[in-house]
């Protein structure tokens, strides 16, 4: 595996923050239904391929052990040294020849053109911080997928200005009625979303989100097991975040969507559906 140092950041995450991702569950993490359906795609995409080349927007590890597993050769780049580090450990196919992680830009990193018969990603595009950008890098990803490429990723949208109060949540959450991982998706997008959003640059503040939280907390309406648990998803970045109807609008400027994808498993996947999409020649 190499790594390849590049400066240039857009979004930071804090050591400990990046340390904390090793503990990353769903919904932060793709469920094990949600990997499935990853694999699934991906041989679907790669059939009758003879040693494919794949892009992992992220190092997401899930993804890149699937890819490895399937013998692809795989290229990962994300821009935070600390995740690149924080998610080497969780890798099965440690000491791969055939994956090689670049530590840059997605938007500048240069990549040849027809390049990669598939690129995948788990929530990319929520990370960056405006459409424009959505726009630029789905253009990039059309350029260096070769004409048959697929596009295969996870991808967080808005469905609705649906709210909940906080202590209804909590409540159900206590009585066994929500599972914790959509406890955690629940507060985020019907409790706090108008507080931590903002509908001009479509961005939802992780900040705001978790201060909400924090507060609460210290109101004595969380218990410290459920403050602690919660907090181990905390981040601090802000996340572009489209209703479904605008993302579909978008992936459709350069791409044919051939399949979408909600696991039953958890309420939140309806939030995070799989899209498999085919470049646009």
């Amino acid at each position: 595996m190499v790594v390849v140092k590049k400066q240039k950041k857009v979004q930071s995450w804090p050591k400990q923050m990046a340390r904390n991702r090793k503990k990353r569950r769903p919904p932060t993490a793709p469920s094990i239904g949600e990997q499935k359906t990853y694999e699934k795609f991906l041989k679907q995409a790669l059939k009758n391929k003879k040693n494919p080349k794949v892009l992992i927007l992220g190092v997401t590890p899930e993804l890149r052990n699937i890819a490895l597993k399937n013998n692809c050769q795989v290229v990962s780049i994300d821009i935070s040294q600390e995740i690149i580090k924080a998610m080497k450990t969780s890798i099965k196919y440690k000491g791969f020849k055939k994956e090689k992680v670049i530590n840059d830009n997605w938007l500048t990193v240069p990549l040849l053109k027809n390049s990669f018969d598939l690129v995948m990603g788990d929530a990319p595009l929520t990370n960056l911080l405006s459409v424009n950008e959505v726009r630029k890098l789905l253009f990039k990803v059309r350029k260096v997928l070769k004409p048959d490429g697929f596009l295969l990723l996870r991808e967080l949208i808005h469905l609705s200005n649906k709210k909940a109060p906080f202590k209804k949540i909590v409540s159900d959450y206590r009585k066994n009625k929500i599972k914790w991982e959509d406890f955690f998706m629940d507060l985020r997008f019907y409790t706090f979303f108008n507080k931590a959003y903002n509908p001009k640059n479509k961005l939802l503040s992780a900040d705001k989100i978790f201060q909400e939280i924090e507060k609460k907390y210290q109101q004595g309406e969380l218990t410290k097991k459920e403050y602690q648990r919660i907090m181990i998803l905390e981040s601090r970045i802000k996340n572009l975040v489209l209703f479904k109807g605008k993302f579909a609008k978008l992936l459709k400027e350069n791409f044919s969507i051939i399949s979408i994808k909600i696991d039953k498993e958890f309420r939140f996947s309806q939030y995070l559906p799989i899209y498999l999409l085919k470049n646009k020649k």
